[in-house]
């Protein structure tokens, strides 16, 4: 719905307007004109008229009608600047951002740290974040028709955005497409490592393995990427292998370059893994 609302304006302005009227949640009055002019016949009575309850629904619309304008304003493609260049859509991902993250692994674009919110148990996949959908969406359309040289970098941005929106295995498709583009980018690795890890917390083995496969074909590219070590250290954590993990989780724990957040989540998983 987001996706289409996107692209329709008939739509989304049916969708905002219901998000502007007010709830009707009981029945209305319908009141004639008062009579004027000597009109002889009696004044009309007061006639209600039943209405139906569409007071959760409202309140429904208004919801969605927030998150499409958000939406919305998100995707608008930014103005050229001063070069006559379309902005980094990176920063379109960037605004989807909230306060919180859902997927454990680090994404080799969005540096700074965001607190992980751990699922609980009655919790059957990531949150979804429906502003990051719609950037995404539009992003993926974007990777499509991109010209050779720019459909990787375009496919692992639309691909970012998806794990961002709780979108696993559309993020792994884009990331793998991007990847077999361009192979030799070791944050396009890093990134596809991310999706894995994404897809294997929720129970597949077999994606711990491609994640561990991916971070260290990142890091044999840029052996010091932040990123990749990360996302290494959780594949191997996910494989059992706790004494590889153990070590490198004690590497990023203490590595006074790195940001403080990722050190202490670094800190957190080696304290685990030593009980």
């Amino acid at each position: 719905m987001i996706e289409h609302l996107a692209d329709c304006d008939d739509c989304r302005e049916i969708v905002v307007m219901a998000a502007g009227a007010p709830p009707l949640v009981g029945p209305e009055t319908v009141v004639a004109p008062p009579v004027t002019g000597g009109d002889p016949r009696p004044p009309q009575r007061r006639v209600p008229v039943p209405v139906r309850r569409y007071g959760p629904w409202a309140a429904a619309a208004a919801g969605l009608a927030a998150t499409v304008v958000v939406a919305i304003q998100l995707q608008r493609p930014a103005p050229p600047d001063a070069a006559g260049t379309a902005a980094d859509p990176w920063h379109a991902v960037a605004q989807t951002v909230g306060a919180t993250r859902h997927v454990e692994a680090r994404l080799a674009h969005l540096p700074g740290h965001v607190p992980l919110v751990v699922p609980t148990r009655a919790a059957t996949g990531p949150a979804v974040n429906f502003a990051a959908s719609a950037v995404a969406a539009r992003l993926a359309e974007e990777a499509a028709q991109a010209p050779a040289d720019r459909r990787a970098a375009a496919g692992q941005a639309a691909g970012v955005a998806a794990l961002v929106a709780g979108q696993a295995g559309s993020a792994l498709k884009l990331l793998d497409e991007a990847v077999a583009a361009a192979p030799d980018s070791p944050e396009l690795q890093s990134d596809l490592a991310a999706a894995h890890i994404a897809i294997a917390s929720l129970g597949s083995r077999v994606h711990w393995t491609a994640a561990l496969e991916a971070s260290e074909a990142a890091l044999r590219i840029s052996p010091g990427l932040p990123a990749a070590r990360f996302n290494r250290a959780l594949a191997l954590e996910g494989l059992g292998r706790t004494g590889d993990a153990r070590d490198v989780w004690r590497a990023l724990a203490a590595d006074a370059a790195d940001e403080q957040g990722w050190r202490d989540e670094a800190a957190a998983h080696l304290q685990r893994l030593s009980r």
